[in-house]
């Protein structure tokens, strides 16, 4: 078992990303944000959800400086966090859903760790959009 830090996704035995598991280990992994960020990052990733007068792909520009390749999975796993627990704006929602697909945009759909939290995190929204 890898600590709750690891920044590496979970595979099935196909060799499938399953999807980040902080995100699915439920409220324990959620209220260990702080163990996944220092209070200096969590500032920046909240600056850049809070960006609603950018077009994302400047947000997303502003995301890979603020966040070097070997932290941006870690970082998606506490924006899946956001997202699940409902703590962001609706606005903050879609710039969250944008960095993830972001991040992977030249990946794979299979590898992609983050579609089943995006999924069920839309499929349960309930606003107008």
């Amino acid at each position: 078992v890898r600590p709750l830090g690891s920044a590496l996704p979970q595979r099935s035995a196909e060799g499938k990303v399953l999807g980040c598991r902080h995100c699915r280990r439920g409220s324990l992994a959620r209220r260990r944000v702080g163990a996944m960020l220092t209070p200096q990052e969590l500032e920046a990733l909240l600056g850049l959800l809070k960006e609603s007068n950018k077009p994302f792909e400047s947000i997303a520009q502003s995301f890979y400086k603020s966040f070097p390749k070997s932290e941006q999975f870690k970082v998606g796993c506490v924006i899946c966090m956001l997202l699940q627990d409902q703590l962001l704006t609706q606005t903050q929602r879609l710039v969250g859903f944008y960095i993830l697909y972001d991040v992977y945009r030249n990946e794979a759909l299979p590898t992609t760790p983050f579609v089943p939290i995006v999924l069920e995190t839309v499929e349960q929204t309930r606003d107008a959009v």
